[in-house]
């Protein structure tokens, strides 16, 4: 069948559904085409966001596998209790963060706090429910982890802010 997507017409050959991911083969009519966007899959983002609540993976093995199951950067809501993942696509996946007997956010953000959580967490592989319990307590609201752009912005109940660069990355340097 003849389809117009994104002001392309393509013939349209096959297509294959896997949750909420879209895979689908095109061949075009009289318009160069440079490629869809890969579909997220979210068979392997719901079992690295259980592994990550189970305490069985690291940052770097949940970096590594959000980034080939077609994830740019995810969110994480401590208020809502949710992580919400975001593909290039413009698809988006959702989990619960289950745990039970968190404490409230805290009202004021203390960057010191969460800088020794994250320290902890990079040195010493301190588990992720430990992390979002101290993260909490530092009053951090949420966070947003850019894996492309490799670092976390972390956000306060007032709106103060801190970045973290993946190890080893940084800002780019101006010439």
């Amino acid at each position: 069948r003849e389809r117009v997507w994104d002001g392309l017409t393509a013939d349209l050959l096959t297509t294959s559904c896997q949750q909420t991911a879209v895979n689908v083969s095109v061949r075009l009519v009289g318009r160069r085409w440079t490629g869809f966007r890969r579909a997220m899959d979210t068979a392997i983002i719901h079992d690295t966001a259980q592994r990550t609540l189970d305490g069985t993976n690291s940052f770097p093995e949940v970096v590594k596998n959000l980034l080939g199951a077609g994830v740019e950067y995810y969110h994480v809501d401590y208020v809502a209790r949710r992580k919400t993942f975001y593909g290039a696509d413009g698809s988006t996946a959702t989990t619960a963060i289950t745990y039970e007997g968190l404490p409230a956010v805290a009202p004021d953000f203390a960057a010191d706090q969460l800088r020794a959580a994250i320290l902890d967490s990079q040195r010493h592989g301190q588990k992720y429910r430990d992390f979002t319990r101290r993260a909490m307590e530092a009053g951090v609201q949420s966070y947003t982890a850019f894996l492309r752009g490799q670092r976390v912005t972390y956000w306060g109940r007032q709106g103060d802010a801190h970045t973290e660069w993946f190890p080893g990355a940084g800002p780019a340097k101006q010439d």
